[in-house]
C-alpha cells in the first residue's frame, strides 16, 4: 500500500523559509519558490536531472495545484490533488517525450468528475481514448515550458533597470519630445520661405478673428456732462468708427481724456451695445484765478478747468490773483471762511511774492497777513470789526505783518482831517 506523506504545516498567511534545513530534504517536501509561493506547476527535466529522478521521482505530468510526494519505499511516487491521486511513471522509462509526458499512469480525474456514473478510462497501455491526443499536446507544451529559464535575460534587466532611473525616464517622456519639436521648428525657421509662408498665415488667422462683427465698436457714448465737454472728449478719441475693439487701447485713450482740464477721472468700458462707453468726473470750480492772460476756472486743488470770459459769469466764485495763487487755493479758501463776516464787501484775495496773502475788502481796504498763521490773524481783526467797528472807520490798511504790532494806515481824507484838528487853536 502506497503511503503518503503529508506536506508540511504552516501557520495560515505565513510565507515558507528560504533558508534550507540542514541534512536532506523530508519525503514530501514541496518545492520552494524564492518569492515566497510554493511551485507545484513545473517538475525537472528528466534528460537534464537524470540525477533527480530516482526513489523520490516528480510527476512529469501533474496538473496546476496537484503537489508531487517522493515514496520512500520504491521507485513510484503518488501526485496528490484536489481529492483524487495517481500513480507517476517510473523514473527509468525512456520512451518518447510524448509517451514520457503524455501518457497518464492512471484514471484521469477530470474524465471520473465530467462523467459522472461512468467507468474511468484504462491505464497506459490499454486501447487509447479521444482525450490521449490533447493530453499528449499540454505534455508537449509543458515539456518545452520547463526547458526555458523564465528568469529575464541581463540586457533585459539592465533596459529594465534604466528605465526606472528617474532621469532617464524624464529624458525620454519630456526631453526627447522637446527637443523634437525643438528641431522642427528651427528647421522650419531657417527656412525664409517657410517662415514667410507661416508668418502669412499666422497674419491672415488673427485678422480674420480680431475683424469679426462680435468684437466691433460702432461709436462713442459721454452720458452726464455737458456738451462742450462732450465735444472736446470727442476731440481727443483718435480712433476711426467702426473698429476692432482689439486695435483700441483703452488705457491711451483714458491718458488722453484725463488731460482735457475739465476732468477729474474718466472711465472707459464696451457696452454689449457695441460702443466705447467714457463715465467722466468732472471737476467742480471753486475760484476764478485772473493772471495777465485772463480768469480761469480753478478747483479746490488748484487744477485748472476752463478760461472764463467774464467775472461776471461766475461772480458768485472768490477772485484770486498774484504769482504762485493757485498752488494755494486751500489756503485760500480757508481765509474765504475765516472772512464770512465781511463776505459782501469781499472783493478777493492777492498773492504778494508768492509768500503771503492780502484781503481786499470794498472801499480800497486792504487786510495784509503774515506768511504763517494767515487764518489766525484775519480772525482776530474779524474780532475787534465786531466789538469796535474797526472795518467801518476811515481805515485804509491793516498790517498784520508782524502779529505782534499791528499797524492801521488811515486814508487820505482822515490824514487831512488829523492834521486840521491838530493845527487848530487851543
Amino acid at each position: 500500500m502506497m503511503r503518503f506523506d503529508p506536506p508540511i504545516s504552516r501557520a495560515p498567511g505565513a510565507r515558507p523559509s528560504l533558508r534550507a534545513a540542514p541534512g536532506r530534504p523530508l519525503p514530501g517536501t514541496p518545492r520552494v519558490n524564492p518569492f515566497g509561493a510554493e511551485d507545484y506547476s513545473r517538475a525537472p527535466d528528466p534528460a537534464r536531472h537524470p540525477e533527480r529522478h530516482g526513489a523520490r521521482g516528480w510527476v512529469a505530468g501533474h496538473e496546476p495545484g496537484e503537489s508531487v510526494y517522493a515514496d520512500d519505499h520504491g521507485p513510484a511516487a503518488r501526485a496528490v490533488g484536489a481529492g483524487h491521486a495517481r500513480p507517476a511513471l517510473a523514473a527509468h522509462d525512456t520512451g518518447p517525450r510524448s509517451a514520457r509526458f503524455g501518457a497518464r499512469a492512471g484514471p484521469d480525474p477530470r474524465a471520473s468528475h465530467g462523467r459522472a456514473g461512468q467507468s474511468a478510462p484504462g491505464r497506459a497501455g490499454t486501447e487509447p481514448n479521444a482525450e490521449v491526443p490533447a493530453a499528449r499536446s499540454r505534455a508537449r507544451w509543458r515539456g518545452r515550458r520547463s526547458d526555458r529559464d523564465p528568469a529575464p535575460s541581463r540586457l533585459t534587466y539592465r533596459l529594465n533597470r534604466l528605465w526606472l532611473t528617474p532621469a532617464v525616464r524624464r529624458a525620454v517622456t519630456v526631453g526627447l519630445p522637446v527637443a523634437l519639436v525643438a528641431f522642427c521648428v528651427g528647421v522650419v525657421v531657417n527656412d525664409p520661405v517657410r517662415r514667410d509662408a507661416v508668418n502669412a498665415i499666422v497674419k491672415d488667422m488673427h485678422t480674420a478673428f480680431i475683424d469679426r462683427p462680435e468684437f466691433r465698436i460702432e461709436g462713442v457714448a459721454v452720458p452726464g456732462v455737458s456738451p462742450e465737454l462732450r465735444a472736446a472728449v470727442e476731440g481727443r478719441i483718435d480712433v476711426a468708427f467702426p473698429e476692432s475693439s482689439f486695435r483700441v487701447d483703452l488705457e491711451e485713450l483714458r491718458r488722453a481724456v484725463i488731460a482735457i482740464d475739465a476732468v477729474a477721472e474718466a472711465e472707459l468700458r464696451i457696452t454689449g451695445a457695441r460702443a466705447l462707453e467714457i463715465r467722466l468726473t468732472e471737476r467742480e470750480p471753486a475760484v476764478v484765478w485772473r493772471d495777465r492772460s485772463g480768469l480761469h476756472l480753478l478747483d479746490a486743488e488748484g487744477h485748472r478747468i476752463a478760461r472764463l470770459a467774464a467775472r461776471h459769469a461766475r461772480s458768485d466764485l472768490l477772485l484770486i490773483a498774484g504769482e504762485g495763487a493757485p498752488e494755494h487755493v486751500p489756503e485760500a479758501l480757508a481765509l474765504l471762511e475765516a472772512a464770512a463776516p465781511v463776505t459782501e464787501r469781499l472783493r478777493g484775495l492777492v498773492r504778494v511774492g508768492e509768500r503771503r496773502w492780502d484781503v481786499v475788502l470794498d472801499r480800497d481796504q486792504r487786510i495784509l497777513l503774515p506768511e504763517s498763521g494767515a487764518a489766525a490773524a484775519l480772525e482776530r481783526v474779524m474780532a475787534l470789526d465786531r466789538a469796535q467797528d474797526l472795518l467801518a472807520r476811515d481805515v485804509a490798511v491793516v498790517d498784520l505783518r508782524l502779529p505782534a504790532r499791528p499797524v492801521l494806515r488811515l486814508s487820505e481824507g482822515a490824514v487831512e482831517t488829523l492834521h486840521s484838528i491838530r493845527q487848530m487853536p487851543e
